[in-house]
């Protein structure tokens, strides 16, 4: 019996771009769940009272929450292209 669902999926380009797309989405995610891991100990590390260093404990901190959030942004994307097909 002949399938119609490749023919609903859309051009051979299109499926090749959505497929593209969500393994980079993949990647950047991974990316940024392991430069959290690698910050977080980071932030334990310099914890300590003198003023430079509490400046750089802020500074990774500020790090880490932009790793969170641009991660949490491309989960949202990912989301997005799972709901387009």
């Amino acid at each position: 019996m002949y399938s119609t669902e490749i023919a609903n999926d859309g051009a051979p380009e299109q499926i090749w771009g959505r497929h593209a797309a969500r393994r980079f989405v993949n990647d950047a995610i991974e990316a940024l769940e392991e430069a959290g891991v690698a910050l977080a100990p980071l932030i334990t590390d310099t914890q300590w009272q003198a003023n430079g260093v509490r400046k750089l404990h802020g500074t990774i901190d500020g790090f880490r929450e932009q790793c969170a959030g641009a991660e949490s942004s491309l989960r949202m994307r990912l989301w997005e292209l799972e709901a387009a097909r």
